[in-house]
């Protein structure tokens, strides 16, 4: 009897092992069940736009530019079609995002398909004489952002993820380069320092890589912002 039961459940476990990916993906409309294995919800192939906000600095936060990339097209679990959902499970394979066993607790993780390069900034005004109009500011700034390729690297740890320096540190603009999964509405530039009062108008330019599934080049238009100190 011991052994009979032994041999069936080690039928019901090559029956699990065999199912396929789709077979083990969550339904429909499940984006938050941890089942699914992906902390990515949505790869975003092709940006429309950039959008700039500025946000005020206060004792506790130097002031920032805030940075949203608006999609018009994106792959997801959540589609109905069926062929969008195997090209989402294609991006995923790609990053390595295939053991994700956690609740997505802030909502969805969208991230860009294609590599972010680069990001210039530049003003149309003289902040001082090292930086003169039109020329690069990069070094005046520091980065914000969610690291999301890191976090799934590190094997998803530590598990709460939203305290994890893996995402939240912040780093030199002028240092930035080729982040991978580069998230697409929590994204920051920092002040190093406040320029002296004024009015400027600063223009953001983002590079992309290729997008390593289809080849092709990502390209947003620049976007600028007028503030005033």
């Amino acid at each position: 009897m011991k052994l009979k039961l032994i041999f069936c459940l080690a039928i019901l476990l090559a029956a699990a092992c065999s199912k396929s990916d789709d077979e083990n993906a969550s339904p429909v409309g499940e984006w938050c069940d941890p089942s699914t294995g992906n902390f990515i919800n949505q790869f975003i192939t092709e940006p429309e736009k950039l959008v700039l906000e500025y946000i005020n600095g206060n004792a506790n936060c130097s002031p920032r530019i805030k940075m949203t990339l608006w999609n018009s097209q994106s792959v997801g679990y959540a589609s109905p079609d069926t062929s969008q959902f195997a090209l989402y499970k294609k991006y995923a394979a790609f990053y390595g995002d295939t053991a994700y066993h956690d609740v997505h607790i802030l909502g969805a993780n969208n991230a860009l398909a294609s590599p972010l390069s680069s990001i210039s900034l530049q003003s149309d005004t003289n902040i001082d004489e090292g930086h003169q109009s039109g020329t690069p500011l990069n070094d005046l700034f520091l980065i914000s952002y969610p690291r999301y390729y890191q976090y799934i690297k590190n094997g998803y740890k530590p598990q709460k993820w939203y305290n994890s320096c893996l995402l939240d540190s912040i780093s030199e603009l002028s240092t930035f380069k080729d982040e991978y999964l580069f998230e697409v509405e929590e994204s920051f530039l920092i002040f190093k320092q406040q320029p002296a009062p004024g009015k400027y108008t600063f223009t953001v330019t983002l590079d992309f890589g290729e997008d390593p599934l289809t080849g092709e080049k990502v390209t947003v238009p620049p976007a600028s912002i007028e503030i005033e100190f």
